[in-house]
């Protein structure tokens, strides 16, 4: 990474985020802010890899890396951010990621979900969301995702 001021130009910290580490994808937190899905700004780019998972510092940023398994490395586009092209995950896959990530380690709650605060929730799609769910063997994610489904029925008003 070139610093300033011999740099040129400003490459966008996405970018970086998607050329540091091959393969990755943004997804989780910063997705869900960059779909307007989550009222927080991120200012730290959080992705996906098949690599290992990793933290590091650069230009007063954290980049952030979360390992899964080639089979769940999907779900993801290309954008362009001022030019360039990036690697994201669809707004379902982004969820979908941080729900999958989440239950390594934690047990689901609803008030986790409502932590969330997820908003802006009519453009996703929720066969695509339930469709990425079961593609995985597990039982817990699969449930945990399906309830996801009915919380986002109930808060679209849809139940």
């Amino acid at each position: 990474m070139i610093e300033k001021p011999w740099r040129t130009k400003e490459v966008p910290i996405a970018v970086i985020a998607n050329n540091v580490v091959h393969p990755s994808y943004l997804s989780l937190d910063w997705a869900l802010q960059y779909y307007e899905m989550i009222p927080e700004y991120v200012p730290n780019p959080t992705s996906v890899t098949t690599d290992r998972g990793m933290r590091f510092t650069a230009q007063n940023s954290l980049f952030i890396y979360y390992h899964v398994q080639p089979s769940f490395f999907k779900g993801y586009k290309q954008e362009t951010i001022n030019g360039y092209n990036i690697n994201i995950a669809c707004p379902e896959k982004a969820l979908i990621d941080k729900i999958y990530l989440f239950l390594q380690g934690n047990r689901f709650s609803i008030e986790w979900l409502k932590e969330l605060r997820l908003q802006n929730l009519d453009s996703l799609n929720l066969e695509k969301l339930e469709s990425f769910s079961r593609e995985s063997s597990k039982k817990k994610f699969q449930k945990t995702v399906e309830f996801t489904c009915q919380y986002i029925k109930r808060m679209r008003g849809e139940e």
